[in-house]
């Protein structure tokens, strides 16, 4: 009883300090309480690596042949090559190769902070993705370097989340580094990557300047469209700091940045349809003619990592299929983040198609995009 009343009056010291410098949102109150309290007490997990942890995280390395100091000997062989695009050939020679007969990826939850969803709804999916996690813990061990801001800043970010494999709402994790990375401003107000995007010698056209998605215009002058951050960010923000990575790569080669491409992100994106549902969750049968279609050839040779669901002009996130169990993560509402049935998912989903023309923060269905990966790309 004692040690109790010791615990509660040291929680009332911290939520006392933190109001001295702001008013704090509930959202803050529960995040920094749960980071100091584990000074006090083990009431909550307070970032602790839990034997559980450490048994997901073995089996999540041998899915990406990285167990049995793999990932240390591939290290070895890489930092060897002096040839920058050749040592990037060999990261992504490496990364392709994976262990599909046992899948397992991390569970983790990226928690709300700074407006960040776009990113948060992005990374959900991109955990469940292996070509995406073994990239980045190669790149950890043989590309970082001081100057290399998100590059450095998404290692470290799935270094935490492979640690902390667990679907806990006591213990997640944090996109926002990579934000701050990705809107790094130099002392003169320029951002550092547009400074990157000048100085590389580009081969080809892969598509918009990273100018273009700060100033939403070729003039730089043009500030009133500027993507800052905290603020508002589209859906495609992880796709620029897709861009920003392979500045930090220092890629000059269109080919290899389309095969990192395809190791970052998705092989396919498959929009909300009632169609689509039907076959995804095995409504038809054997010889139906839905089974003659692209999707169920998809089914077979792809892993599905589950959907991106957008809010009218409010939020976006996903839910995530985990080992064939669906995970709610919208961490928005942490009330909201759970197991979820497949009746529960094909509730969600037939209210959302159900929608015609959404207003504020109702579902668009056009905006809600199935995400899958292709297996064994080493074997194409």
């Amino acid at each position: 009883m004692f040690m109790d009343f010791i615990k509660i009056t040291n929680l009332l010291k911290i939520i006392f300090i933190a109001t001295l410098t702001h008013q704090p949102t509930f959202a803050e109150y529960f995040y920094d309480c749960c980071d100091y309290c584990g000074i006090f007490c083990d009431c909550c997990d307070s970032d602790k690596i839990t034997d559980e942890d450490k048994a997901i995280t073995k089996k999540i390395f041998k899915h990406l042949k990285l167990d049995n100091d793999e990932l240390k000997n591939i290290a070895v062989e890489i930092n060897n090559i002096q040839d920058n695009e050749e040592k990037i050939k060999k990261i992504i020679e490496y990364s392709k190769d994976i262990d599909w007969e046992n899948e397992f990826c991390p569970n983790t939850l990226i928690r709300w902070e700074n407006n960040e969803c776009a990113c948060i709804a992005y990374f959900h999916l991109m955990l469940n993705n292996p070509y995406f996690l073994k990239l980045f813990l190669i790149c950890d061990k043989t590309m970082r370097r001081k100057d290399t801001y998100v590059l450095n800043a998404i290692c470290e970010c799935v270094k935490w989340c492979i640690d902390h494999p667990r679907f806990n709402k006591n213990n997640m994790g944090s996109v926002e580094e990579i934000m701050k990375a990705f809107f790094r401003k130099e002392k003169d107000g320029e951002y550092y990557y547009l400074k990157k995007e000048k100085e590389m010698k580009k081969t080809g056209k892969l598509g918009p300047s990273l100018r273009e998605y700060y100033y939403s215009s070729k003039n730089k002058d043009v500030k009133r469209d500027i993507h800052f951050y905290k603020s508002f960010q589209n859906i495609d923000v992880f796709n620029w700091v897709r861009e920003a990575f392979c500045f930090d790569l220092e890629l000059k080669n269109d080919d290899l940045k389309m095969e990192i491409y395809v190791l970052f992100q998705e092989s396919y994106m498959l929009r909300l349809k009632k169609e689509y549902i039907s076959e995804i969750f095995l409504f038809k049968k054997e010889n139906d003619e839905i089974t003659k279609t692209l999707l169920t050839k998809i089914l077979k040779t792809h892993k599905l990592l589950g959907i991106r669901l957008q809010q009218e002009d409010y939020h976006c996130f996903s839910l995530i299929n985990h080992n064939s169990i669906w995970y709610n993560k919208n961490t928005l509402h942490l009330n909201e983040c759970r197991k979820m049935t497949i009746r529960e998912v094909l509730n969600l989903f037939n209210e959302i198609l159900k929608i015609k023309k959404p207003t504020y923060k109702q579902f668009n269905k056009e905006h809600c995009e199935f995400f899958f990966v292709k297996k064994n790309q080493n074997k194409l």
